[in-house]
């Protein structure tokens, strides 16, 4: 669940609410690896016993561990994930149902002295705002 305030740079405020949520999944992976074996045949073309049939002589001459494999072996999402379902107002900064000027000043073109003195204390509020919020990241 969420609460939005959004306050424009033509003095309004909008104010929404909604929720949203991540993907909800079910995954089943399998890691595996492999080994490359080899075998030396022909180690001298004169003497087999080191390779075929001496006392030394192995089934399989080195061995290697392969790369990991990963393999999905079965994946269900449960939910997809949904981001911004408004259910009451808006999210959207220039709406023009929702979206209403600032208390105390009217429109952004307003030229009495009262809403100017206000407009630009909202101004300040805003870049004071900003800049503190910008300091926490």
């Amino acid at each position: 669940m969420f609460l939005s305030i959004i306050l424009t740079d033509t003095r309004k405020y909008c104010v929404g609410a909604g929720w949203e949520n991540n993907e909800i999944a079910l995954e089943i992976k399998s890691t595996t690896t492999m080994q490359d074996c080899y075998k030396k045949l022909i180690d001298s073309w004169c003497d087999r016993s080191a390779t075929v049939t001496g006392r030394q002589a192995k089934y399989l001459d080195e061995c290697d561990a392969s790369q990991y494999v990963t393999a999905t072996m079965y994946k269900y999402i449960y939910r997809e994930a949904r981001v911004h379902q408004t259910v009451w107002r808006t999210v959207m900064p220039y709406s023009q149902n929702y979206c209403k000027s600032l208390p105390l000043i009217g429109s952004s073109s307003s030229s009495n002295p009262q809403s100017v003195f206000l407009g630009m204390a909202y101004d300040n509020l805003g870049l004071y705002m900003k800049h503190r919020m910008a300091g926490q990241q």
